[in-house]
């Protein structure tokens, strides 16, 4: 042991304490996603990501995800991304409500993946970006789209991709609406809904949590049985 208290010499504890700093490393890596900007995580490699207020089988959700697979399947690829408060912003609160700015933001952040069509919607307006093309006539359309309010914006989000995939000469219908199952499903991967805010990475602070404090108990006796078999052997 060095001045500091920090196990040093115990070969078993090593480990243990290596293992117990790597835990910390993971849940503070966990804990950065989370705060961080939640939609690149996934309309990186899905179609939609959609705001927490509209957790599935929202049937607007279903039909959204459905209308922009159809629109893929006819050669005009968009992923659209819907925010409904400045909660689904995560660590980039500051561009909340300035849809054509984070939609400059998100497509750099996920351009290493995914260099397509980019659609935002904000309940205050639409943001677009396709890397390396001029977006001004695709916003100018947009302009014309009213947002309606609360869920209402997932219906405004699919006459967009319409009128954007019309522009472009492709013309297709939406999905009709299904009523949503009466079983509890699993979140869709489309979106970026949870049922709790917060829950996933209290959960894995928790569990983190739980097993460094086992981790440090473990190295404590370890620690105390070697230095019984020094003593019993005279040595310090």
């Amino acid at each position: 042991m060095n001045r500091s208290g920090l196990l040093t010499t115990p070969r078993l504890a090593g480990p243990l304490v290596a293992a117990v700093a790597a835990l910390a490393l993971a849940a503070s890596a966990d804990e950065a996603r989370a705060d961080g900007d939640p939609a690149s995580d996934v309309v990186n490699a899905q179609l939609l990501y959609v705001s927490y207020q509209y957790p599935p089988p929202n049937p607007l959700v279903t039909q959204l995800g459905g209308l922009l697979e159809r629109t893929r399947e006819k050669g005009y690829e968009v992923r659209v991304v819907v925010l409904s408060d400045r909660f689904d912003m995560g660590s980039v609160a500051s561009l909340w409500r300035k849809p054509q700015q984070y939609a400059r933001f998100l497509a750099q952040e996920i351009a290493p993946v995914y260099k397509g069509r980019l659609l935002v919607v904000m309940p205050n307006g639409y943001g677009f970006n396709y890397r390396g093309h001029e977006s001004r006539r695709e916003l100018k359309l947009l302009s014309a789209v009213p947002i309606e309010a609360n869920e209402g914006i997932l219906r405004s989000a699919a006459t967009a991709v319409q009128r954007l995939a019309a522009a472009a000469g492709v013309r297709v219908t939406a999905p009709p609406l299904k009523a949503p199952s009466t079983r509890n499903p699993e979140p869709s991967p489309l979106t970026g809904s949870s049922e709790t805010k917060g829950s996933g990475i209290r959960t894995v602070v928790t569990a983190v949590a739980i097993g460094s404090a086992f981790l440090l108990a473990a190295a404590a006796v370890l620690l105390a049985v070697q230095r019984r078999r020094r003593g019993a052997g005279g040595t310090d």
